[in-house]
């Protein structure tokens, strides 16, 4: 759905696997990264408001879900954790480079992970246990 002000949201149902054909409607916030390619939002919505934030307030420990070239063998996809450093080096259990760019909007993150780039969008979110989180979500293209 896109709003009249611009805005762009994903809806979608959720089911709960211990609870039968029960499910609720989720609603996550879309972007276009900088080349216009929608990414969603690690969480669900909950009013924020994406910013233009600075180096220092991105910096720090994530944990990456990289749903690319999943096995289909049932399991859930494990977390990686990596570290995004100052000067644009990443490192914990991937390692390669990453830069943040400032947009009229909102600011953009490049991975390169691999010979795959991934570019995406930082957001400022809160998580299903009430914390403030800095999240990021990309999208990749080979070449």
């Amino acid at each position: 759905m896109i709003t009249d002000d611009g805005k762009y949201y994903l809806f979608f149902h959720q089911r709960i696997s211990d609870r039968g054909e029960y499910h609720e409607v989720c609603v996550r916030q879309q972007f276009l990264n900088e080349d216009n390619w929608l990414v969603t939002a690690v969480y669900e919505y909950k009013s924020e408001k994406i910013l233009i934030y600075e180096e220092a307030e991105v910096i720090g420990d994530y944990e990456l879900v990289n749903h690319g070239n999943a096995e289909k063998d049932g399991n859930m996809i494990k977390a990686q954790r990596i570290t995004l450093q100052k000067g644009g080096n990443i490192s914990g259990d991937m390692t390669d480079t990453w830069t943040m760019a400032k947009g009229d909007k909102y600011c953009y993150i490049l991975f390169k992970f691999n010979g795959v780039s991934y570019k995406g969008v930082f957001f400022g979110q809160t998580n299903d246990n009430g914390e403030k989180k800095m999240t990021f979500t990309e999208i990749g293209f080979m070449g």
